[in-house]
């Protein structure tokens, strides 16, 4: 039985069973990274409030001034268990993020990325945080780079890995972003996962098939009662839950009080999917097939439900020996090594850096169109060029947009990007639902980026 309490914590993150540790009881601090940025660039400590009030503590890694003055950035969420800015943990040090964020500011490209609740410098309880609890957190990262004048705030992507990719689908789904990078992130709601966890593990050890059998009809009825759970675990006695799962110890009741119940009833509830056909905006999604942590083809599943909504504009990597902590692993995934003397594999952070660049305008696109949508028309005014400015001051943009909306009905949200070169213009096509019917809001730019041409066509 010890088995499934084991793997619920292993889940989409980075600590678990084949680290061999368990969550940690109490107050837990990573040990902190002593790695120095890389010389010319400059990080710097912040601190932000969540929605609740605590404050979350985090690192702003800039590029160098000399190299671009208001670079993007990303937002980096990270992946389950009691892990910092960094992604380390206690007895684990990963130093995913780190590596990342210094190889991305090489490329010009700024990040932030934060202690979780309770974890590091930041306040809070992890084991008492629901799944919500985190993408609000995330959100209130969102709002603090909004903020900063360090960087450009059209051009804010979420980052997440395994658990934080499924976080940050939720932001690009509930939030106006530049852009999703979507790394190991699972497809399918966590019961399932655990589930394919369990099984990948117990069949790499070569048990008899009747004993994996009996461990996963053990697993699917702690998962079941989870589902039908409310409130947290105080709400019940051991003699409750010893009911629905037969052969329930005391000791693994304890070790699975180690994360709060909302935070796996609401994982368990999740379906990343319906998320992802809510966004819109350009997608990169990054896997390796050595994952045993999250199934590789789940990557597929995730731009699979994309282009089925309607997103066009998706990118995905499978890598060759990578497992989920991104690095390579040339021999059996079961093998016990993850390799984390060895630095994060470069496929991943060239696969961003060379992604973003790509998305630049798409992204101007998308903050001129947001600026529309909540009525801002003296700031889009403001991204005219002068031929523009002339042709459509702020009231006749407004009562552009007013007509398209009583026509076209509310704005809904972004289908789909696609950038293109017309007649030695660049042009991005931003398709948007409105209640009564989608419309292409085409965005052409000059060369310095102002806006030069703007129509709202019928979807082809």
């Amino acid at each position: 039985m010890l088995r499934w309490i084991l793997m619920l914590l292993l889940v989409v993150g980075l600590v678990g069973f084949l680290l061999g540790s368990l969550f940690v009881r109490g107050p837990v601090t990573p040990e902190p990274s002593k790695t120095e940025p890389p010389a010319g660039f400059q990080e710097i400590d912040v601190r932000f409030k969540s929605f609740d009030g605590l404050t979350l503590a985090g690192t702003l890694t800039l590029p160098a001034a000399s190299e671009v003055k208001k670079p993007p950035v990303m937002l980096m969420i990270a992946g389950s268990g009691p892990v910092d800015r960094d992604e380390n943990g206690p007895g684990l040090k990963s130093e995913i993020f780190k590596q990342i964020a210094h190889r991305l500011a090489q490329q010009g490209i700024a990040s932030l990325r934060y202690d979780k609740r309770g974890i590091g410098y930041s306040e809070g309880d992890l084991r008492k945080a629901c799944m919500r609890d985190l993408v609000e957190d995330a959100r209130a990262a969102l709002k603090f780079l909004r903020g900063r004048s360090e960087i450009d705030t059209d051009l804010i992507y979420v980052l997440g890995h395994s658990e934080g990719g499924v976080l940050g689908a939720i932001v690009a789904a509930e939030e106006p972003v530049a852009g999703l990078i979507s790394i190991a992130a699972n497809a399918r709601p966590l019961d399932e996962v655990i589930l394919w966890q369990l099984e990948g593990f117990l069949r790499a050890q070569g048990l008899p098939e009747e004993e994996i059998q009996r461990e996963l009809e053990k697993q699917r009825k702690f998962n079941e009662w989870v589902k039908q759970s409310e409130g947290e675990w105080d709400d019940y006695t051991f003699e409750e839950v010893q009911e629905a799962i037969p052969g329930l110890t005391r000791e693994e009741w304890q070790n699975a009080q180690g994360v709060a119940l909302c935070w796996l009833r609401e994982h368990f509830l999740h379906d990343p999917l319906e998320t992802m056909r809510q966004i819109g905006v350009p997608v990169l999604i990054l896997q390796g097939d050595k994952d045993v942590q999250v199934p590789p083809e789940d990557a597929k599943a995730l731009a699979q439900a994309l282009k089925d909504a309607g997103n066009k504009n998706v990118e995905v990597h499978v890598f060759d020996d990578l497992n989920h902590m991104l690095r390579r692993h040339p021999e059996d995934p079961y093998s016990g090594d993850l390799h984390l003397n060895e630095p994060v594999d470069e496929r991943v952070s060239t696969a961003v850096a060379n992604w973003v660049p790509k998305q630049r305008l798409v992204g101007k696109a998308l903050a001129f169109v947001q600026l529309l949508v909540e009525g801002k028309f003296n700031e889009a005014y403001e991204r005219f060029d002068a031929a523009m400015r002339r042709a459509m001051p702020p009231e006749k943009l407004q009562d552009a947009w007013e007509q398209i909306t009583t026509q076209a009905g509310e704005f809904i949200r972004v289908v789909s990007t696609r950038f293109a070169r017309e007649m030695g213009f660049r042009v991005v096509y931003v398709t948007c639902k409105f209640a009564y019917t989608p419309l292409n809001v085409k965005v052409v730019f000059d060369r310095e980026e102002k806006v030069t041409g703007l129509w709202f066509l019928p979807v082809k």
